[in-house]
């Protein structure tokens, strides 16, 4: 196509530009490579020079990074693939396995191969929320977590509760208890992040944004006495790397993939990172600290470098401790679509439930099976230096359930101080259990509620904690362990009933907080608006002016009612931040519990008085005198002796029950006042 000189002809040079030109075709309207068109001159550029760059930069980095891991992502599923077709053959040709079994081995493979391979492929190459999903959980978090101190500063309790009980359950309470608070130290003394031009992060390894490494300090552009030593800035890399506690750099490309630079630079990112940054920062504080003093403890105190083993276990006790950094790690079912609005804030409570139940299964058979294997082992050889190795192996296998009894315990020690009883591991299940065998065995006319029973024995400090009662505020109902899966708010409940709170708490935040729109304009329309104002509005603000009604009116029901005499200053202030009175918040709880059991009470009584009328307006004595027993049963109570229905009763509600009937209109009741104007205006 060139001449003698290895010059390109124009019309070979037009036929290149051509069939680029089909090539370029291929890629969408904003692909990076659209822009390696030449132009013709039309006027359609930018504007905004550093918002274009921004733009290509993305959407370059973006390629980038698809082209480095995309490739990786799909050779590991090839390679799983791979290996539940070697499993498959194994399991074939294997003459200990019966021949019945075979086939439903092979299948559970193939579908764990599939599982893996499909299933989360896509999601893994293109980890982006539809547009639904993602912007009901961003609704979610701007309306419940966004600016809310009480959150952020909640979010910390995860350190007392979890982190400290499992480093002194590995490493004992001095060398567990030292490691967690030189890595607090440490990460005190860092500084903000680069990861971002404004509000950046807070990390324990920068310092004004760079790096506290020595070839830093020797630029000057950090202090000497801020270098920390190579293998924790080592740690550091390979934490980024393997996302423990900020997200991965592929993760943030693709989350870019469809954005601008507006929505970069402009006020809205801004005001976002501004309202995220607390709680960003406390979750950054948990992983980093963690991260850190499980590496200190576990290093090998002769190793001189980095330990990468140290790395390794740091890394899965931070993961086992907060859950994972990433949804592509996570369960898939929180991914996108409907489960990630159900389960915006579930990723923590299921890691914790996990971590539960790996704690329980190894208290009781952790190290068995491969002790079993060992002592086999051992009487199937006579080499005493692998016998040596083998009993070594054995007894540090018994330090297993050693360790996790441990843990446990102090998992349960701490959660009672924060959260008492009602914040314990597995209270949701005796709840659940208490209350089933009072459905099957107790007394129908007695109410129970096994929260009230609690309260009674061990008192308002048992049930909630030591912490709530020396601070003045309810922190337990947000911390703790109880009601993981399903956590009960009474006062909720009590506004909007069991049915809608089941509803509310399965759809997510965002439903929630839609349902809380549609309660406010309700209220002020009622008249009504300073509570109508707070329902609308996101917690952040709406805690602030709560505690403005506080201040003026106090703590009132909408009928005017106190709910407490005097909040005092101090608990107002805390309201500001989100954290609720904690007498306020047990008064919410026994009016929960008092106006259920009454609820039930004369739902029975009224049931009653129901059959009594049917059987004698139907003439049917025979079930008259069925109801007539019941009711001397029910008189008999505890509860029927405080409202009994006496004969004057029965005749009483009758009458009352057959003039209603009398003066209805299509089986509705509709007073005398109105009747005549609405059968005429709306009865048509």
């Amino acid at each position: 196509m060139g001449d003698s000189d290895g010059k390109v002809s124009v019309q070979a040079q037009e036929m290149i530009d051509q069939i680029y030109g089909f090539y370029i075709d291929m890629f969408p309207s904003s692909a990076v490579r659209q822009n390696t068109r030449a132009r013709k001159g039309t006027r359609g550029e930018l504007p905004d020079i550093v918002g274009g760059f921004i733009d290509i930069g993305a959407r370059m980095a973006n390629q980038v990074t698809n082209m480095e891991y995309i490739p990786q992502f799909n050779e590991a599923t090839s390679e799983i693939s791979e290996q539940a077709n070697i499993a498959n053959e194994t399991i074939e040709n294997d003459p200990t396995i019966e021949p019945a079994k075979k086939e439903g081995l092979k299948a559970s493979v193939q579908y764990a191969a599939l599982d893996v391979t499909q299933k989360s492929r896509h999601f893994i190459n293109n980890p982006v929320a539809d547009p639904l999903s993602g912007n009901l959980a961003y609704l979610s978090f701007l309306t419940t977590i966004a600016g809310n101190i009480s959150s952020a500063v909640v979010n910390l309790s995860q350190m007392l509760i979890i982190v400290g009980p499992g480093l002194i359950a590995k490493h004992g309470i001095v060398k567990g208890s030292a490691a967690l608070f030189d890595a607090i130290k440490i990460y005190k003394n860092g500084g903000l992040d680069n990861n971002r031009g404004y509000y950046p992060d807070w990390s324990f390894a920068m310092k004004n944004g760079f790096l506290r490494s020595k070839e830093n300090a020797a630029r000057g552009l950090i202090d000497q006495a801020d270098v920390l030593p190579e293998d924790i800035l080592t740690l550091y890399e390979a934490g980024l790397q393997n996302a423990v506690f900020r997200r991965g750099l592929g993760y943030e490309l693709t989350e870019m993939r469809k954005k601008t630079a507006e929505e970069f630079t402009g006020i809205k990112a801004r005001v976002d990172t501004l309202l995220s940054w607390t709680f960003q920062n406390t979750e950054r504080f948990n992983r980093e600290v963690t991260y850190l003093a499980s590496y200190l403890a576990e290093k090998n105190p002769n190793a001189t470098g980095f330990d990468a083993k140290a790395a390794e276990v740091a890394r899965d006790f931070t993961r086992e401790s907060h859950g994972t950094a990433l949804p592509e790690v996570g369960p898939r079912y929180f991914q996108t679509g409907w489960g990630k609005t159900i389960f915006t804030f579930k990723r923590y409570a299921h890691a914790m439930m996990s971590l539960l139940i790996k704690l329980f299964h190894e208290s009781t058979k952790g190290g068995d099976a491969k002790r079993a294997e060992l002592a086999k082992l051992i009487t199937e050889t006579s080499d005493p230096v692998k016998i040596k190795a083998y009993e070594q192996e054995i007894a540090d296998l018994k330090l297993i359930k050693y360790a996790a009894r441990k843990q446990l315990v102090g998992i349960y020690g701490m959660s009672f101080t924060i959260a008492g009883l009602q914040g314990m591991p597995l209270y949701g299940a005796a709840n659940v259990l208490s209350e089933t065998f009072n459905a099957m065995f107790g007394d129908d006319d007695e109410p129970y509620d096994f929260d009230e029973k609690v309260r009674d024995i061990f008192g308002d400090i048992g049930y909630k904690g030591p912490l709530n009662k020396i601070v003045r505020v309810d922190v337990a109902a947000r911390t703790g362990f109880s009601n993981l899966i399903f956590r009960e708010d009474s006062r909720r409940v009590s506004e909007i009933g069991v049915p809608g709170y089941i509803l509310e708490t399965a759809l997510g935040p965002a439903y929630g907080y839609m349902r809380n729109v549609g309660r406010g304009i309700e209220d002020m329309n009622n008249g009504f608006i300073m509570r109508g104002s707070e329902e609308m509005l996101p917690a952040f603000l709406r805690n602030p002016l709560k505690a403005v009604r506080y201040t003026n009116e106090g703590a009132r029901t909408r009928t005017g009612a106190p709910l407490v005499e005097d909040l005092g200053a101090f608990s107002i202030f805390m309201q500001v931040f989100g954290f609720t009175n904690q007498e306020l918040a047990l008064n919410y709880e026994r009016n929960n519990t008092m106006k259920s059991a009454e609820r039930r009470m004369l739902e029975k009584r009224e049931g009653l008085l129901t059959a009594s009328f049917l059987a004698r307006d139907s003439g049917d004595r025979e079930m008259l005198q069925v109801v007539n027993e019941k009711i001397n049963e029910y008189n008999a109570s505890t509860t029927g002796k405080l409202n009994p229905i006496t004969a004057a009763t029965r005749d009483s509600s009758y009458k009352k029950r057959k003039k209603a009937i009398d003066d209805s209109v299509n089986g509705v009741t509709i007073s005398k006042k109105y009747r005549e104007y609405l059968k005429e205006e709306m009865g048509s």
